[in-house]
């Protein structure tokens, strides 16, 4: 990095990060109560390379102000360097501990601990119908987060399975809703495993300002992208449009020719192209 144009931030990194080591040496030098013992292994090439060998380079410097007027090695003796004089304690005998136990009684029987869930990571209802319209929309984009081409689906149910956020009861229903918004012609094209595509879901843009946009799904192949934003809701609302215009005009700059995008109204059925400006 110091050979490249971010040099100078390469180097404010390494000075930050020398001051967090000062700091963290301060902290430790000022916690001890009685007794403070250091080891400084001794390097045969003489290197700055840690705290210990920045202690080692200062052993023989006089400092300018007081109260440290003498070198640290006029304390010295062979490999010892010793400031004060050790504290002699009294040795206390040791009491039991009240709380050690040698037994501990537990139910084995069949009320075992069992995990239980959120009352809202229940997803459907004993009929197979999901709770309500909020859960629906949070399941639904929780799994398309996460479903990169659509072969994937079994994978991510198995994942989030294993996870403890679906239930095995729940998992038949979420499977067949998702290969059922999945069997839409425009939308089992987005997901479709293609040689050169490349996807990318709820990946952070970050615009000139720093600000942080992320869409739900970018599909990239060649030099077309297309961004599509998923809505679960059952209407629609022009401030999507506003958003997933935004969307485009980022990867415009980012010099991407031919940009598309799309908000898909899974619950309705629907699919709006956005037009560029």
């Amino acid at each position: 990095m110091k050979h490249t144009l971010f040099s100078e931030y390469y180097y404010q990194e390494r000075m930050k990060g020398y001051l967090d080591s000062l700091n963290l040496m301060y902290v430790a030098f000022t916690r001890a109560v009685d007794v403070l013992c250091l080891g400084l292994p001794e390097r045969e090439e003489k290197k700055l390379k840690n705290m210990g060998d920045l202690l080692l380079e200062v052993m023989d410097m006089h400092a300018d102000l007081s109260p440290a007027l003498e070198p640290l090695s006029t304390y010295r003796e062979g490999n010892e360097l010793i400031i004060g004089k050790l504290l002699k304690y009294e040795k206390v005998e040791k009491k039991a501990d009240p709380w050690q136990f040698s037994t501990y009684k537990s139910n084995t029987g069949n009320r075992l601990l069992r995990l239980r869930m959120r009352s809202d990571s229940y997803f459907v209802d004993e009929e197979g119908v999901f709770r309500n319209d909020r859960v629906f929309g949070n399941v639904m984009h929780m799994f398309f987060s996460r479903i990169i081409y659509a072969d994937d689906l079994d994978r991510v149910l198995s994942g989030l399975l294993r996870e403890g956020v679906l239930s095995i009861r729940d998992r038949p229903v979420i499977r067949g809703r998702i290969l059922e918004l999945l069997s839409a012609e425009e939308v089992a094209e987005w997901f479709r495993r293609l040689e050169g595509r490349k996807v990318y879901n709820e990946r952070s843009i970050i615009d000139k300002d720093g600000k942080v946009f992320r869409p739900d799904r970018v599909v990239l192949d060649d030099n077309r992208v297309r961004v599509i934003d998923f809505k679960f809701g059952k209407e629609e609302n022009e401030k999507y449009k506003r958003q997933v215009r935004n969307y485009m005009e980022l990867l415009q700059e980012m010099k991407y020719s031919q940009v598309e995008g799309f908000i898909w109204y899974a619950s309705l059925g629907k699919i709006i192209q956005i037009e560029n400006l």
